[in-house]
């Protein structure tokens, strides 16, 4: 028996063919853990593209070459065996914010990062901390340092800049994140600056506890240089701290950066 065609039959099956591309559509999207009721894993702060393994630069299992310049807050460091992501052994940086409003430590060595894409560490946070990483370049010295990543407490993995952005912030562009790391072939020093914050700062204590491990380099993967470590040159004088434009044969006195406006 044939169906009788009517308009109110015409519109029914006009929508129902209609509707099932859709409906194909979405449940071919649909992640097959979805579909099996699993959650999803949160994303990584940062996942290395899998062809370019990370080089380890700083491990901290051999002890420590990293300081404190005069202008930064109180600290402490000492590597210990506990909270190491990398090996057996990480460095903790006490923060006292009794005096100073940030804390800075850093690594003097010649690295030519030219070939190089990014900068990863791990982190161990006792209280939510704000946490960025500087450069020195080149003979008259340059500091250049990346934006503020928010860690939250607990680990902080994979915590990554990317070398190549440009966000970088310095004196050339008045503090403002709109330029580039320039000489990345002659990088002098390497920092850690750890920003706590207002709240922090504002605490009846104001002290807390980090510690940082397994800090990586990655080279750039348009390059085509999976094994390409960074170039470690040798350091001929004395790392300091110089103010901005100052030549490298100057004795120059440690000076802080541009205080922000909170």
């Amino acid at each position: 028996m044939g169906l009788i065609e009517t308009p109110l039959l015409r519109r029914c099956l006009t929508a129902v063919f209609v509707m099932l591309p859709v409906a194909g559509a979405c449940l071919a999207a649909e992640p097959a853990a979805g579909r099996a009721g699993a959650k999803a894993e949160p994303p990584a702060l940062w996942a290395a593209p899998p062809r370019v393994p990370p080089r380890l630069w700083e491990s901290f299992e051999a002890g420590t070459a990293w300081k404190i310049p005069a202008w930064s807050g109180r600290s402490e460091l000492r590597v210990v065996e506990s909270k190491a992501s990398e090996g057996d052994r990480s460095l903790s940086v006490r923060l006292d914010m009794s005096y100073g409003w940030k804390i800075c430590l850093f690594r003097a060595e010649m690295l030519n990062l030219s070939h190089h894409r990014w900068i990863l560490l791990d982190a161990y946070s006792g209280r939510p901390v704000n946490l960025r990483v500087a450069f020195v370049t080149g003979s008259r010295r340059f500091h250049y340092e990346t934006p503020l990543r928010r860690l939250r407490r607990g680990w902080n993995r994979d915590i990554s800049f990317d070398l190549s952005s440009s966000t970088f912030r310095s004196s050339r562009t008045d503090w403002k994140h709109i330029g580039r790391l320039e000489l990345r072939r002659i990088v002098r020093e390497v920092a850690v600056i750890i920003e706590p914050g207002r709240a922090f700062r504002q605490a009846r204590d104001g002290v807390g506890m980090l510690w940082l491990d397994n800090i990586r380099f990655v080279s750039d993967p348009a390059l085509n240089l999976d094994e390409s470590p960074p170039i470690v040159v040798e350091l001929r004088e004395r790392a300091v701290h110089p103010k901005d434009g100052e030549s490298s044969g100057e004795a120059a006195r440690p000076a802080a950066p541009k205080r922000e406006k909170q």
